[in-house]
């Protein structure tokens, strides 16, 4: 047996695609130790990641948002600078790429990985609005490997109609087919016909003691306080945050995610110089946390924090969806005035239970779609 292959997102600096796939990397690693993670850099994207400021391409309006995240970095520049040799270093003792390095599908089919079988996900992989065949594996069945999904979220509550010809084609090439979201199965068996199991996030296949062996648990951050990572810019989130502060009387910590919407949002304190580690120390040592970020929610979860869920997009599923099955869909807020009448504290009592659950059938979904190549 040659080995997996995991083909993921791992073109941007994010905390949830490097956290997601460090976990993913360690579960395939439990099935076989010959693991290596596709080295995949489409169009731009390895210029993109290893330059400092954003190209300005585009319509106007993304022009200018681009414009300012720019600004916002050149203005932090130093910390922007230590964040990304954290995401590398991280990088480094987390994951292990293929030498090659490889922009398109007929690079991968010129010289293969030297696999048995393809692994796609997790992350928003199969969105509608960047559908790229080489994270459906369209490669595998032309190499004659294997190709098995593990989390793909599509993102989305539904497809466009102009979208699902293309996906169709796509998901075919796809022996075992899986998803992150119950909706995003759905719409999968919808367009492809076959079922589609829906399984954990990576990140949720591992306890909490094993995430907290990953990073130093000193508080970066001293005393109380609540901690804001919200990506998308919603003036009705701003006014909760604003409320939020006043009401607990606790400094608010931004997160800064290399979005420009971070700086739309009030705060005491903002951290520009976060890798993965940073991320998880911040949210572990919180007292209070407002997300809009999915792994951010995840994390909450896994440390039992007093976090809130804030919806900033109206056709994202992938945080109530995670509420719902870990019993805690009273944390998702859209308003200061949703907050009262909610319990001080989450309620975990069923939600390690029902991860448990979860966690056994996701583990037996991808042992069973691995074993008919790597037995």
């Amino acid at each position: 047996m040659s080995g997996i292959c995991l083909v993921t997102q791992n073109c941007l600096h994010n905390f949830g695609s490097d956290l997601q796939a460090c976990a993913l990397f360690a579960k395939l690693r439990s099935h076989c130790g010959a693991v290596e993670v596709l080295n995949y850099w489409p169009g731009s994207f390895y210029e993109d990641y290893h330059g400092k400021y954003l190209k300005l391409s585009g319509g106007t309006m993304l022009k200018l948002k681009k414009l300012f995240s720019n600004a916002v970095v050149a203005l932090h520049s130093r910390d922007v600078d230590l964040s990304r040799r954290r995401f590398a270093e991280f990088r480094e003792e987390n994951l292990r790429f293929t030498k090659e390095i490889y922009k398109t599908e007929s690079d991968i089919l010129r010289t293969p990985p030297e696999a048995d079988v393809f692994v796609c996900g997790s992350d928003q992989a199969w969105s509608p609005y960047c559908l790229d065949p080489v994270r459906f594996l369209s490669f595998a069945r032309k190499l004659k490997r294997g190709a098995v999904s593990y989390a793909p979220s599509l993102g989305v509550t539904a497809v466009p109609e102009d979208k699902k010809a293309a996906m169709k084609a796509y998901l075919a090439g796809v022996d075992c087919l899986s998803s992150r979201e119950r909706v995003g199965a759905d719409i999968v068996k919808s367009i492809d016909g076959r079922d589609c199991a829906t399984v954990l996030d990576p990140t949720l296949l591992f306890d909490s003691a094993w995430w907290q062996g990953k990073f130093d648990k000193s508080p970066i951050v001293e005393g109380d306080y609540i901690l804001s990572y919200v990506i998308h810019p919603n003036p009705q989130v701003r006014d909760l945050l604003l409320k939020v502060r006043r009401y607990y009387n606790m400094p608010l910590v931004l997160l800064f995610g290399g979005m420009s919407a971070s700086v739309y949002y009030p705060s005491d304190n903002a951290v520009y110089s976060a890798g993965p580690k940073e991320f998880l120390n911040l949210i572990y040592n919180a007292k209070k946390l407002f997300l809009s970020s999915f792994h951010g929610i995840v994390f909450s979860i896994l440390f039992h924090k007093d976090f809130y869920a804030v919806t900033s997009r109206r056709d994202d599923s992938r945080m109530s969806d995670i509420l719902g099955r870990t019993g805690l869909s009273d944390r998702l807020i859209t308003s200061f005035s949703d907050i009262s009448g909610r319990a001080d504290f989450p309620d975990f009592s069923r939600t390690d239970s029902l991860l448990a659950a979860e966690r056994a059938n996701s583990e037996t979904y991808l042992s069973n779609s691995l074993s008919q190549w790597t037995n």
